[in-house]
């Protein structure tokens, strides 16, 4: 849960055993949700990609071993996510989404 008015500071979880998560927004609806921006590196100012919810409009899987921050929003934010750790990486979890057509989104 963040709080309105709060943003997610830029930051990878490459250190971290978590290496993906899908994430579903609950609150707000899509079209409000903030976005999540994506960053080749830690210096870059303007973000290489973005997440629009409000474009998208289904859970979505991230690879949070890239540079990532959510921007600040209006209103509180609430996601439930599932995560994968160790050896499930980004790409592994994806092609085997895919396989199974489980996933409509990634990034």
């Amino acid at each position: 849960h963040v709080k309105a008015g709060k943003s997610i500071w830029r930051h990878a979880d490459y250190k971290q055993t978590r290496k993906c998560c899908i994430t579903f927004p609950l609150y707000p609806d899509y079209s409000e949700y903030a976005n999540t921006n994506f960053y080749d590196d830690s210096i870059q100012e303007e973000p290489s990609a973005y997440l629009n919810y409000g474009v998208v409009r289904s859970p979505t899987l991230i690879n949070v071993n890239k540079f990532h921050a959510v921007e600040r929003a209006n209103k509180d934010r609430l996601a439930f996510q599932i995560q994968f750790y160790y050896t499930s990486d980004y790409n592994t979890v994806r092609r085997q989404m895919q396989k199974n057509k489980l996933l409509t989104a990634s990034v």
